[in-house]
């Protein structure tokens, strides 16, 4: 696909977040799909930055300047026998309906995998 080849994955920056809501809403034809009795940037702000772990795992596709793709992992503790392990569960993954079947889905999650073996 034409995309492919313009497309960079990169860590979250803060001045994303707006973007991010706005795909996030494009991509799953709203977002969050209940109720809230807050803004959903702030929903976002609790789910994914102020999460129990203060771990942020979140990466972005971006091409020409636009981010087009968006990649939560959500630390989580897990008890495993007597071993403490921290897990990390893949939430809220989107792709501008105009990039998919491009590729982006795949590199985000190379990329994000590289990083979580990282840390």
């Amino acid at each position: 696909m034409e995309y492919e080849q313009s497309i960079r994955v990169r860590g979250f920056s803060p001045s994303d977040e707006d973007e991010i809501i706005d795909l996030l809403r494009l991509g799953f034809d709203s977002w969050p799909r209940f109720d809230l009795i807050c803004e959903p940037r702030e929903h976002w702000r609790w789910k994914f930055i102020d999460n129990p772990l203060k771990t942020t795992l979140i990466f972005v596709a971006e091409s020409e300047d636009k981010i087009v793709g968006c990649y939560h992992m959500v630390p989580i503790r897990i008890k495993i026998c007597e071993n403490i392990l921290i897990w990390r569960l893949i939430a809220d993954v989107v792709v501008h309906p105009e990039y998919r079947k491009a590729g982006i889905y795949r590199k985000m999650w190379e990329y994000a995998s590289d990083e979580a073996r990282a840390m």
